[in-house]
Parts: structure tokens; sequence; C-alpha cells
């Protein structure tokens, strides 16, 4: 974690890496020459002046045949070297992002007595902006927060690295669930591109007594799941990184013994078949309620191969993550 009086540096970092993402995506490396986008542009335009015209006679179509070959050779050409550059981009920006990624998915999880706490992480080809996390913030607090970033590649994969950053900060310097919110969405507006956006579910919860404080900012509702039923914990604000000075509510809760709390984002719930049918939240309940008794780790294999059954095997189309935490049915 970072300190205290650090705060101010993080906020001052998160700047310099938004900064430095918008020249990577503007990098004249690949950018459009606007002389060859006019080129394109009009050649798709008159493409139909290629082709021979009713009134046309033989002679005359024999005389433009040439010219109109090498005008079609010309259009192919510039449409294959576009396409190719465009190619070269995005598997160098994918490449980048998923090294981003994965720094920002922690290889391991608090070890706490009395909870089962597992994490899943399985990217899509293209990468999103998945992200969750979980941090002890005193000897009997945890906090934990899963969250989605809209869009793909590089700027939502350092959007994930300046949120994290920015909610370590915050929640070293003791804020409450609501400020630590309300601070993370302000700092979005005034960062993010417009139609950029953030979904959000951060907990604080208290070993002892089981006691959860929430807020839920527009993300898919976590289930709390246990004896065969189950509750949805909804509530605290609209998503993140639209609208500045929006309050949040912290909700409260109680984990019992035995209880799951299932945090996920929709990639896992939005998969669709051949019948164009998600997997759906009621889908991901089932599987949580028939493995209940299982490690959650199993839990996750076991939901996966329900998602590629239900899917045919077919390639995910959105990132799969999912966080749990149990309370032990001994404590």
């Amino acid at each position: 974690m970072v300190k205290a009086n650090s705060s101010d540096d993080i906020r001052l970092l998160i700047g310099e890496i938004i900064g430095k993402s918008k020249d990577i995506l503007q990098d004249k490396e690949f950018s459009d020459n606007d002389q060859e986008i006019r080129e394109f542009e009009n050649l798709v335009e008159n493409f139909e002046k290629l082709d021979r015209r009713k009134d046309e006679t033989e002679s005359d179509s024999l005389r433009f045949k040439h010219q109109r070959d090498n005008e079609r050779n010309k259009f192919i050409s510039l449409l294959m070297s576009k396409m190719r550059e465009k190619i070269d981009f995005f598997e160098k920006e994918l490449e980048i992002a998923h090294r981003i990624q994965k720094k920002m998915i922690p290889k391991s999880l608090p070890t706490v007595e009395g909870y089962d706490l597992e994490g899943f992480y399985h990217p899509s080809k293209q990468v999103g902006g998945d992200y969750y996390d979980c941090f002890f913030s005193s000897d009997d607090h945890m906090h934990f927060v899963i969250a989605d970033v809209s869009g793909k590649g590089i700027p939502s994969s350092l959007v994930v690295a300046c949120m994290q950053a920015y909610i370590h900060a915050e929640i070293h310097d003791s804020k409450p669930l609501n400020s630590i919110i309300e601070n993370l969405n302000n700092y979005l507006v005034d960062t993010l591109e417009y139609e950029k956006y953030v979904t959000l579910f951060m907990g604080k919860l208290e070993f002892r007594t089981g006691k959860l404080k929430y807020i839920n900012a527009g993300h898919n509702p976590p289930f709390i799941i246990n004896n065969g039923k189950q509750t949805e914990l909804t509530g605290g604000g609209p998503i993140l990184g639209q609208f500045k000075s929006i309050p949040y509510e912290i909700r409260d809760t109680v984990l019992s013994k035995g209880d799951v709390l299932a945090m996920f984002t929709d990639g896992v719930t939005e998969e669709f078949n051949d019948k164009e049918e998600e997997f759906s939240e009621e889908r991901l309940v089932e599987s949580i309620k028939r493995n209940a008794g299982k490690p959650l780790m199993e839990m996750f294999v076991n939901l996966i191969k329900e998602i590629k059954e239900f899917t045919d095997n077919r390639p995910f189309g959105d990132d799969l993550t999912m966080l749990f935490i149990r309370k032990n049915m001994a404590h």
C-alpha cells in the first residue's frame, strides 16, 4: 500500500499515465495519412464508375478496360494496406493491454481466518477493463472491489491501473466508503472521455462480526447465497465517470455462516448461445447453489464448464471476472 501522505503524488502520477496513453493512441506511426484517406473515400464513393456503363459500346469498353483495371487494383491495394496497418496497430495495442491487465489482477488474495477468498479472471481475445482486488485496511477489516471499465484495449486497461492506484491511496487515508467512491467518481469525470464509464462494487468487511458495508455504483448486483436462497446487493448510486458531485449511499448487511458473496462482471452472465440467449444471472446463481459445498476455485471451474457447454465452446466475447467470499461454517 502507498503511504497516506503520498495520495497527491498518486493522483499526479495517474494524470501522467492517462496523458501518455493518449500519446500512445495518437502515435503518428499508426495514424492515417489525410491525403490517403481522402483518396480512399473518393475511390469508395466513385467505385461504381469503374463498372461498364449501360450505353457503352464494346470498343469503348475495351478502350477503358486497362484504366479500370488499374483503378480497381489501386483501390484494392490501398484497402489492403489500410487493413494491414490497422491489424498491426490492434495487435500491438492488444499485447500492451494484456500486459497492463495482467499486472492489475492480484496473483493471490489475503488469507483471512474464518473466510475463504478466491478470485478468477479469464481474458477474452479483446482485453476489457475488468478489475478486482482485496486488501486489509485494518487488523479486523478488509476492503474489496470489483469493477468494469467500458471499452476495450489500452484505454480501458490504463483506466484500471489509475483506479487501482487511486483506490489504494484513498483507503489508506481511512476514508469512509462513500467519500472514496464520490472522490473517485469526480476524478473519473474530469479524466475520462465522455463515452467511457465505470461500474463498480466496493465493500468493507468486518471479520469478527461479518458486518458488511458496501456501495454498488451501477454494477451487476452481487448475490449472497446460502441454503438455496439468494439476496441481491443493490443500491448505492449510478455508474462512475458521468456526472460530478453525485452522492453515494452506504448500504449494510451481514455475512452469516455458510454465506457465499458472489461478485462478477457482465462477461459472465452475458455470454450468448447460438439461439442468442444469455447465460444469465439465473444460471449463474443455480450453478453456485449446486456447488455450494465445494472449494471456491472448483466452483469457478464448474461454472466455466457450464458456460462453455451453454455457448457450444464459442470464444468468450468479454472478460470473465469473479470474486467470491465465503464465511466458513466453523466461525
